[in-house]
């Protein structure tokens, strides 16, 4: 009849009193404290605003697969509507490597030495 994962949770869990709804400071304190715990995401320059139940996370990650688990992780806090997620993947500069490249691979700096050449 019922699932084991509805049965562990109770087939009512979730379901408010009418009306009731968590205000936008308990979902993000809720999402910070998820972040800050999660052993894989360096939350440091991650920054949670919450407007009415949607969740916006901006600043950067290291890894794309930090971004999705950030999204996943607001996603899962109860009273959460929508996430959007405007997290940048910012690689750490490493020894040697070019500075201005972005996540694509492609350089920044090739389209300014292509502007001044043009002059």
């Amino acid at each position: 009849m019922y699932s084991n994962q509805a049965l562990q949770q109770g087939r009512f869990s979730g379901k408010g009193p009418k009306g009731y709804h968590r205000s936008d400071d308990r979902i993000r304190e809720d999402v910070c404290e998820r972040l800050t715990h999660h052993p894989e995401i360096d939350a440091t320059e991650i920054e949670v605003q919450v407007r009415e139940g949607e969740v916006i996370l901006t600043g950067t990650v290291d890894e794309r697969q930090s971004k999705r688990m950030a999204e996943d992780v607001a996603e899962s806090v109860s009273g959460v509507k929508d996430v959007r997620n405007q997290l940048q993947v910012q690689q750490r500069q490493m020894a040697g490597a070019h500075q201005g490249r972005s996540e694509s691979g492609s350089s920044e700096r090739s389209s300014e030495k292509s502007s001044t050449q043009k002059r």
